[in-house]
């Protein structure tokens, strides 16, 4: 996936769902508007009540994107 300018927002998110998602004790979601994006790759889509989410993979650099909000269940 190709990103152009600023996420939205960045969470890490513990709710059961995210927890399920990641195999991990929360999940990281990094949310830009859909017109900010370019798929070039295979992805994982992830459904639940209300949402669906596609995964894609890891960013260049960790270090360019710190949260912005914490979510819990």
């Amino acid at each position: 996936m190709v990103t152009r300018g600023q996420p939205k927002k960045i969470s890490v998110c513990h709710c059961s769902a995210c927890q399920r998602r990641t195999g991990s004790s929360f999940g990281v979601a990094v949310f830009f508007a859909s017109e900010a994006t370019a798929e070039t790759g295979s992805a994982t889509t992830y459904k639940r009540s209300g949402l669906t989410a596609t995964a894609f993979g890891c960013f260049d650099d960790k270090r360019d994107l710190e949260p912005t909000q914490a979510v819990c269940d």
